[in-house]
């Protein structure tokens, strides 16, 4: 598949589709719950909620999400880029172990892992999570696999005229150029 001019390696696509996935399962239903009563006492009460992904650790699922779309996007459009401190492969895997971390953190956190049920009432996860869950592996695999990929062009960052952290240079005083010589007038013969 060839997108933005370049052709997408079986690593990109899953970056890619993940990411999309993921960031859409981010508004998707994470956590579930659904009640109803019967009988002549209830009226009819019941009802059902939901919480999407912008829940406790869901939060650091999106902000990973962004990330690495950010990343996939610039890496695919933009002509050239500075250097990073790691190669993108590697990024990627860290950025979909996040999203993986947050995803598996948000189900044993604030699901409790299992589903409950009962007179009247059912609660669980919600098909929200779980596709965010098969997103994130999808990320970390496809980054994973970007691995045989080859690093795109970048500018390298100079650090040759950096100084490392904690040292400074003595101040100088300034360098001013001395001040030009006014031209003076040729010597002209004493009158007679």
């Amino acid at each position: 598949m060839v997108i933005g001019g370049k052709k997408l390696s079986m690593g990109d696509m899953l970056v890619g589709i993940g990411g999309l996935v993921a960031l859409i399962a981010t508004f998707l239903p994470w956590y579930s719950v659904s009640y109803s009563c019967s009988g002549p006492y209830c009226a009819g009460f019941g009802g059902s909620a939901s919480t999407s992904g912008f829940y406790g650790w869901g939060i650091p699922y999106f902000m990973a999400t962004l990330v690495l779309l950010a990343l996939f996007a610039l890496r695919l459009f933009a002509l050239q880029l500075p250097a990073l401190p790691l190669q993108d492969w590697l990024i990627f895997v860290i950025v979909g172990a996040v999203m993986l971390v947050g995803a598996v953190f948000f189900w044993l956190l604030y699901v409790s892992g299992s589903s409950s049920s009962g007179f009247g009432y059912s609660a669980g996860p919600s098909f929200g999570l779980f596709i965010g869950l098969v997103a994130s592996l999808a990320a970390l695999i496809g980054g994973f696999l970007k691995k045989t990929d080859p690093q795109p062009a970048t500018k390298p960052l100079n650090f040759a005229t950096a100084q490392p952290v904690g040292t400074y240079a003595p101040l100088q005083p300034p360098q001013y150029a001395a001040p030009p010589v006014a031209p003076q007038a040729p010597p002209q013969a004493p009158p007679a």
